[in-house]
């Protein structure tokens, strides 16, 4: 499991934003790429912030099954940069090989 970093997350959301824009201007193998960025940001929160990377999840498998449903993403990056906090700039490696997290001072 990667370490947690919001920023991340909120730049797969973005991402996810600009390619639901192109799928509707006539690429629609770009609603596929933007569905995988949803997944890789829940990937980015789910070891610290479950909650929110279910929600994610969640709103990712309504747009599986309903392909005409293009969901505004902005709500979900608001709530990551609400509710989120960290980020893969305070984590570094311990010699123990765990993760060392700045903001909490000590390797998780």
């Amino acid at each position: 499991m990667r370490p947690t970093c919001s920023d991340c997350a909120k730049k797969h959301l973005s991402q996810a934003t600009i390619l639901l824009s192109e799928a509707k201007r006539g690429y629609p193998l770009h609603r596929t790429l933007a569905l995988g960025h949803m997944a890789e940001a829940e990937e980015e929160l789910v070891k610290e912030y479950p909650v929110q990377a279910n929600k994610i999840r969640s709103r990712r498998i309504i747009m599986e099954k309903n392909p005409k449903d293009n969901n505004d993403m902005m709500q979900l990056i608001e709530m990551v940069d609400r509710e989120c906090d960290s980020c893969a700039a305070n984590v570094e490696i311990c010699p123990t090989g765990k993760n060392f997290n700045h903001k909490l001072g000590k390797c998780v």
